[in-house]
């Protein structure tokens, strides 16, 4: 094999002309400000989803065009190193390789990474698709071929082989880059081995190697400069600059019009056509902000758009775009006297000749076919700023501040007074318009000033005019410090429009006067504001966006009834029939990212120029790209509670889900949205709402985060619509499934426990109660059957002593009437027991008959008259003659029970009061005694089985405390009540 003699030279003279003319070309940075990793830039590969993965020899980033993404991977490759050297795309998965040895896959539906492969002791340097399942890795020494299926690794190959830095794959053909020549390698797909067959530039240490589309090989050395071979054929590009010194070819790409990208090493980038020759080349001026950031580039990627990014050794990406720049900005460049003095641009204007003319805070500049002349040498212009510059009857007029106004002749830079009648007192211009023969003068230390014909006509004030447009029919608007203006130059007439609705606050600073809209914009403090001539009513129009917009210095509009905007916060346009704002910033290539008063205007070609305090730009409006539109939505940053969710919490990844469900105690969720867009405008718009949380759709642009807090236990779903910078609605939308958990103690199977363990109480309350009143009834009975025990063995003793009276013939009258009466009082007691019995079983039955109450009453009194007499007891009765119907036997046994207790609870020498009469044709009766009363709180018991009052037990009065119990069920089978009046030591009454 021969290297080919009749190679080519590029005269270094030609390099130098492409190297430093401006040809077309823009180039976009990327660095840590906006959340770049630090390192060299190893490597881009896209993935399957369209995210840009970059590694670097400090770690992993993936970038979606929007913000960066960081990922450790320290637990996984050790704090040796964390850095990754290269990664490639398998069939949609990602593996990626670190230089100690571990080859890492990407788990896409988790967010994280696993081990796949490591080798101790062994570096990996490069790694490509050998087959679908199968990769081929470079090592320090060797190759190694790895099954991502079988998950096997191949026996090492060739391990004498040194620094295979590059491998490529073409047909099971294998290329690898070593410091000794590429070698050549045929892949046995049986046996699974790399079997060698050539080696290419032997002698020579080989950085990198890449194949273009006529499967040339193309080959870049560390000191040998850049091969090609073609066929059996190898011959040298020889660039004049590499062969004065020793530079390294780093990285060598193929754009998508098949040229090859070459990263020469201190020199920058190299664009070689498929005839070899030198297309363009990128490198850095430190004179020129629009080069690249350096000239050490070690990494190359081609999207879709054509655009290169490349990644250099010190850190950072630049993106180049090999077009112009739509916007063309103008800066002072160091020691460039052909620059803009200046970049504090105030006033902008094209006169007639097409001269562009730039007022600044330390003269004028005039930019003419392409060269820059300043001119403020003149005492009058040396650190005097322009606010103002127009042409009045052929003359260049400047407004100063500080100067007044002055007249500048262009041809040797002097300045006069212009030939104004009467002069014109201001010293401090801020605006200069002319229409047609009308000349209007503002300052801020007097009114505004109307010159027709070089002579005063009128003045107004009305304050600091910023702005003055013409109207129909003779009428101008004027917008200042004061408010809103309409001047009738007719009859010289002022009018002010709006009240105070422009004031201090809210000032005017530029107008706009729309025909075709019959409406005049104002531009504000606030905002952007409508204001229609027809009804004189006004809109704000940018209400939702002021906050964003600031303060509106310049309005242009342009043919497409688009309104371009100079503001504090940059360049925007509004349109006017979707009524949508988009920015244009730095990913639209304009870096100036403000403007400022009155510094704009429009070209005669279309052109609009706007300036503020860092310079200017000019630009045409038709050229302006459209914003791409957005495709998939994801979730970005999601956190719970403020937290990256663990595994535990979200079993995959966020964006791979349709429904999450947490618990209730994971209700706080915050997120941003994120589209993978790498070119245009990254203000892309997202309504979204969480229907059961919000009641309609909100609004946020970019990748503001978005918090929800505090979610009540529910179910929520989540919709968001993505729309590009323009207000085109994306064709997909993200919905989302939230399901909040309630708290287990609010579960039904909480509630269900809940009842149960109630219920399980309640019956464990009700068995121990009704245990302790079984206890109780039980003890009551005990006490019961001892106390009529006590009371039977009264009689029988009673009767057995009689009878012995009775055998002895002693008494023997009085003996029988005491056995009659103790026999009725023992019956008594075991009728009591019977009935106590039939009550119990709910088997008392009434015998009723007519029955004369008094004789009744009269007869139970007569029984008692001798116990009466004996205690000194006085009965009163007050009972009509009253015939009523019950069963006689049993109320008689309840008078009998009444009576007695009052006797027996009386005081000797006592009262006891019985009283029967009708009431509503209700019969009540009355019992009253003055004994010793029941105490209050134990009234209410008397009337239940086995109770009797704590005093009357206290005194030792005997008794069974079923008496009143027995006489409140009868009288209820009656259908009457019982009731109980009693004081302690006073008294009782029942009735």
């Amino acid at each position: 094999m021969k290297h080919q003699n009749n190679s080519f030279f590029l005269l270094f003279i030609a390099f130098l002309c492409v190297y430093f003319t401006g040809f077309s070309q823009y180039v976009k940075r990327l660095d840590t400000k906006e959340g770049l990793i630090n390192g060299t830039i190893n490597v881009f590969e896209k993935d399957s989803l369209g995210y840009l993965w970059i590694g670097s020899d400090k770690g992993i980033n993936r970038y979606s065009g929007v913000e960066f993404k960081k990922y450790d991977l320290e637990p996984i490759t050790s704090s040796e190193s964390t850095g990754i050297v290269d990664i490639i795309n398998l069939n949609g998965t990602m593996y990626m390789i670190s230089p100690n040895g571990y080859l890492v896959k990407y788990l896409y539906e988790f967010d994280s990474f696993e081990k796949v492969l490591h080798i101790d002791k062994k570096r990996f340097l490069s790694i490509a698709k050998l087959q679908d399942d199968k990769i081929v890795i470079g090592l320090d020494t060797g190759l190694l071929i790895y099954n991502t299926i079988s998950k096997k690794k191949s026996e090492i190959f060739y391990p004498e082989t040194y620094f295979n830095r590059k491998v490529l794959v073409k047909n099971n053909t294998v290329f690898s880059a070593t410091g000794k020549g590429c070698f050549v390698y045929n892949y046995d797909d049986k046996t699974n081995k790399l079997i060698f067959s050539e080696r290419i530039l032997e002698k020579n240490d080989i950085i990198n190697i890449a194949l273009d589309a006529k499967n040339r090989l193309w080959i870049g050395t560390e000191v040998g400069g850049l091969f090609i071979k073609d066929g059996n054929e190898i011959k040298p590009i020889v660039i004049d600059e590499i062969l004065k010194k020793t530079y390294a070819i780093r990285k060598i790409k193929f754009d998508n019009q098949n040229n090859a990208l070459v990263a020469i090493d201190r020199l920058g980038l190299f664009v070689i056509d498929e005839n070899l020759k030198i297309t363009s080349s990128f490198g850095h001026n430190v004179d020129n902000p629009n080069s690249i950031s350096q000239n050490s580039i070690y990494e190359i990627f081609v999207d879709k758009l054509n655009a290169y990014w490349i990644g250099l050794r010190e850190g950072g990406i630049n993106i180049i775009y090999q077009k112009d720049n739509v916007f063309q900005q103008i800066k002072h460049v160091l020691n460039n006297p052909n620059s803009i003095n200046n970049n504090s641009v105030r006033a902008v204007y094209e006169s007639k000749n097409g001269d562009l003319w730039f007022g600044t805070e330390n003269g004028i500049s005039k930019f003419s076919n392409k060269n820059w002349t300043n001119f403020n040498k003149n005492p009058k212009l040396y650190n005097t700023a322009v606010l103002a510059i127009n042409e009045y009857k052929n003359d260049l007029l400047i407004g100063t501040y500080g100067e007044g106004i002055l007249k500048f002749n262009p041809k040797d830079g002097s300045v006069s007074l212009p030939d104004l009648e009467p002069k014109v007192p201001l010293q401090f211009i801020f605006n200069l318009v002319v229409f047609d023969e009308n000349l209007w003068i503002s300052g801020s230390d007097g009114p505004l000033m109307h010159y027709r014909q070089n002579k005063l006509i009128s003045k107004y004030a009305i304050g600091l005019v910023r702005s003055i447009v013409q109207g129909y029919d003779d009428i101008y608007y004027a917008g200042t410090s004061n408010g809103f203006f309409e001047i009738n130059d007719r009859n010289k007439s002022v009018r002010k429009l709006k009240g105070d609705f422009f004031n201090s606050i809210n000032e005017i600073q530029s107008l706009h006067f729309d025909q075709l809209n019959n409406a005049i914009w104002i531009g504000s403090t606030n905002g952007l504001y409508k204001f229609n001539l027809s009804d004189e009513t006004i809109e704000n129009s940018s209400e939702d966006s002021k906050k964003e917009i600031g303060t509106v210095f310049s309005i242009k509009k342009d043919n497409m009834h688009r309104l371009f905007l100079g503001t504090i916060s940059g360049l925007w346009v509004y349109y006017t029939k979707t009524k949508l704002f988009r920015k244009y910033n730095d990913q639209d290539g304009l870096t100036i990212e403000e403007f400022g008063l009155g510094a704009s205007t429009k070209l005669k070609d279309g052109r609009f120029a706007f300036g503020g305090p860092n310079g200017a730009v000019i630009f045409q409006p038709i050229d302006l790209e459209k914003d791409r539109p957005i495709n998939d939505i994801f979730l970005g940053n999601f956190q719970i509670n403020g937290k990256k969710p663990d595994t535990i919490s979200l079993k995959k990844n966020i964006n791979f889900l349709d429904e999450i469900e947490l618990e209730f105690d994971q209700n706080s969720i915050s997120f941003n949205f994120e589209t993978i867009k790498f070119h245009g405008s990254k203000r892309n718009k997202f309504e979204y709402q969480l229907y059961g949380y919000d009641d309609d759709f909100k609004t946020i642009y970019g990748n503001e985060k978005i918090t929800y807090s505090n979610l009540a236990p529910g179910k929520y779903r989540l919709l968001a619509k993505g729309f590009n910078a323009e207000g085109i609605q994306g064709d997909k939308e993200l919905e989302l499934k939230i399901t909040v958990k309630k708290p287990f103690w609010k579960t039904a199977v909480a509630i269900i426990s809940y009842f149960i363990i109630i219920c399980f109480f309640i019956y464990l309350i009700y068995r121990v109660t009704k245990a302790n009143i079984r206890k109780r009834t039980d003890e009551d009975r005990i006490k019961f059957f001892i106390e009529v025990a006590h009371d039977i063995r009264t009689p029988v003793s009673l009767i057995q002593l009689l009878v012995k009276q009775l055998i002895n013939q002693e008494n023997t009258k009085k003996s029988i009437e005491l056995i009659q009466r103790n026999t009725e009082n023992l019956n008594e007691y075991v009728t009591q027991l019977l009935d106590f019995q039939k009550i119990d079983r709910n088997q008392l039955k009434l015998s009723v008959t007519k029955v004369d109450l008094n004789e009744c009453l009269a007869n139970v009194v007569k029984d008692f008259t001798p116990i009466l007499q004996e205690r000194s007891l006085d009965i009163q009765m007050d009972v009509k003659n009253i015939p009523v119907w019950f069963d006689k036997v049993k109320m008689t046994r309840i008078f009998y029970n009444l009576i007695s207790n009052a006797i027996k609870y009386s005081e000797d020498g006592g009262q006891i009061d019985i009283k029967a009469y009708l009431k509503n044709n209700n019969l009540s009766i009355e019992f009253i005694d003055t004994g010793i009363g029941i105490p209050e709180k134990q009234q209410e018991l008397v009337f239940k089985r086995f109770t009797r009052g704590t005093n009357v037990s206290n005194k030792g009065i005997p008794g069974t405390g079923i008496g009143l119990m027995l006489s409140k069920k009868i009288i209820e089978l009656h259908g009457g009540k019982i009731l109980l009046e009693s004081k302690e030591n006073i008294g009782s009454g029942s009735n």
